[in-house]
C-alpha cells in the first residue's frame, strides 16, 4: 500500500476492462494518460521521455520488456516508484518490478540475496 502520493482508487478489484472509468476513453493514448496521470502523477510525455533516456530498456537490468498481455502483444515497461513517498523512480520491465516488491524493496534482503549468490558462484 503506497503511502505517498500515489492513489489508487480501489475500484480496479471491482471493476475491470472498459468499465473501469480510467479506461474509458476515445483512444488507447488517451487512455494511458489518464492512468499516468491519476496513478503516478507524470504525463504520457513525461513516461515517453523516460523511455527515450532509458533507451527503451529496464532501468535495472537493461533488457527489453518480454513478456506478453493478453493480446499476446509486448508489454510496456511498468512505472516504477518509491513507495514511502510516492516518486517516480524510473521504468522497469515486469521480472525487476515484481522482484523488487516481492523482497519488499528490502536492502537488507537484496544486500543477503548478492552474499548468498556470490557464495555459491
Amino acid at each position: 500500500m503506497c503511502r505517498g502520493t500515489i492513489k489508487s482508487c480501489g475500484c480496479q478489484q471491482f471493476k475491470k476492462g472498459k468499465d473501469h472509468h480510467l479506461w474509458l476513453g476515445k483512444n488507447k493514448q488517451s487512455q494511458r494518460e489518464r492512468e499516468l496521470k491519476y496513478l503516478y502523477g507524470i504525463s504520457l510525455e513525461q513516461y515517453n521521455k523516460m523511455l527515450k533516456l532509458q533507451k527503451n530498456v529496464c532501468v535495472i537490468c537493461g533488457n527489453k520488456e518480454v513478456r506478453r498481455n493478453s493480446k499476446g502483444n509486448i508489454r510496456i515497461l511498468s512505472v516504477d516508484h518509491n513507495h514511502e513517498i510516492g516518486r517516480v523512480r524510473g521504468l522497469l520491465c515486469g521480472s525487476c518490478n515484481q522482484a523488487l516488491g516481492l523482497v519488499k524493496e528490502s536492502i537488507k534482503t537484496l544486500t543477503s540475496m548478492i552474499k548468498y549468490i556470490l557464495i555459491y558462484k
